[in-house]
């Protein structure tokens, strides 16, 4: 499901505190054959901490709690399950404008 599209990860304490790594993110983004990926803050109280990293992977970090929020709900509302929670469907999509700002097709956001 994840090759050729976009895999977001959420930055979290395994950040923070050296558990996790933008260099983790971009080998396993590389490894499963994603187009990219979201790197989304979900704490306000987390600092970003980031090591210099040659990115050679689309990508986006979204630092504002609010505006993960924003892609949470639109990742919750693009996910078609089964009556056993299995997912079927998956229809969002997602771009970066003027390569800054993401934009979830078919919201106001």
């Amino acid at each position: 499901m994840i090759q050729g599209n976009i895999l977001v990860c959420g930055y979290s304490y395994n950040f923070a505190y050296g558990a996790a790594s933008v260099r983790r993110l971009l080998e396993t983004t590389g490894s499963l054959g994603a187009a990219g990926f979201i790197l989304a803050f979900e704490n306000p109280s987390l600092r970003a901490k980031f090591d210099p990293v040659p990115v050679r992977i689309l990508g986006i970090i979204i630092k504002e709690v609010d505006q993960t929020q924003i892609l949470v709900d639109y990742y919750n509302i693009s996910t078609i399950t089964d009556s056993s929670s299995e997912m079927t469907r998956f229809g969002a999509k997602a771009s970066v404008a003027n390569g800054l700002n993401p934009i979830y097709q078919g919201t106001t956001h």
